[in-house]
């Protein structure tokens, strides 16, 4: 995918140089303000595929040790019995049977079994195929739902409201602690220390809430990032899948439950549901 049609965020003025001279630089906590642009440059990765990469890796860091790299497949199948991963094994690795399957990892580590089958690849890949062509189906239906979720889960304008008021109070907390450094010799070593210490104490606090809004904004602008992305997709999407396809596993599937009775149920990202 291209990126030119994309401009990137930045964030300006992180650091500053507090001496000319020696050409030291620091790390701006509210000496000077920060500036945040907006499309000011053409993005290496494009945000979409940039908020589908950060939730798979967010999602594999909290698997931990469990996740498996061995297929695309791993760590995505779940055992309805136990909540463990189907994984690879191999069957009659030696003969002419030899097969590949994937079977829950944990099917016989306890005393009571888990009672859920095992595929081959080319059977999971079917069954996806058939949840994929159901869902799509619906396309417009499912549109329509994202796009109001969308607009829902987007919406920054009070918490944009609450930065501006915060971000106000930074400034002059920060504007009070330079005062008082200017007036050092005014007061004794004791109360200057102290009101030093309350003003470092109360810019702290101040600093840490404007962060907190921020980060929340962040948030929701990357999951209003990952929607825009979601439907987008629906949109270019063929209406039947005939061959199996990766990207769109990797892209459309956030994990799969395997029953007992051998159906699996498929969880999109939006988190739409369907059993085959």
């Amino acid at each position: 995918m291209s990126n030119e049609k994309y401009k990137g965020d930045a964030l300006l003025q992180k650091s500053y140089t507090s001496d000319f001279l020696t050409k030291k630089v620091r790390k701006n906590n509210g000496v000077l303000p920060k500036y945040y642009v907006e499309n000011g440059h053409i993005p290496i990765i494009v945000p979409e595929d940039w908020e589908v990469v950060q939730e798979e890796i967010a999602r594999r860091r909290s698997i931990g040790k469990a996740y498996s790299f061995a297929t695309v497949l791993s760590s995505k199948l779940i055992c309805e019995d136990c909540g463990g991963f189907f994984g690879v094994k191999v069957w009659h690795s030696n003969e002419k049977y030899r097969c590949i399957i994937y079977r829950c990892n944990n099917k016989y580590e306890k005393k009571k079994y888990c009672k859920t089958g095992h595929f081959t690849e080319s059977e999971i890949q079917y069954k996806f195929l058939l949840a994929y062509n159901e869902y799509i189906g619906d396309r417009e239906c499912v549109i329509r739902g994202a796009e109001k979720m969308c607009r829902v889960l987007s919406d920054t304008t009070a918490m944009t409201q609450k930065l501006k008021q915060k971000t106000e109070i930074r400034d002059e907390k920060a504007e009070l602690y330079r005062v008082l450094l200017s007036r050092e010799t005014e007061a004794s070593p004791k109360t200057f220390r102290q009101r030093k210490k309350k003003l470092n104490d109360d810019y702290s606090a101040a600093v840490k809430e404007v962060e907190a809004i921020t980060q929340k904004i962040s948030e929701i602008n990357n999951r209003r990032i990952k929607l825009m992305s979601y439907i987008n997709d629906l949109r270019e999407k063929t209406l039947i899948l005939e061959q199996w396809d990766t990207s769109l596993w990797i892209t459309m599937i956030k994990h799969c439950v395997v029953h007992r009775d051998d159906s699996i149920t498929f969880v999109f990202r939006d988190g739409e549901e369907i059993t085959i």
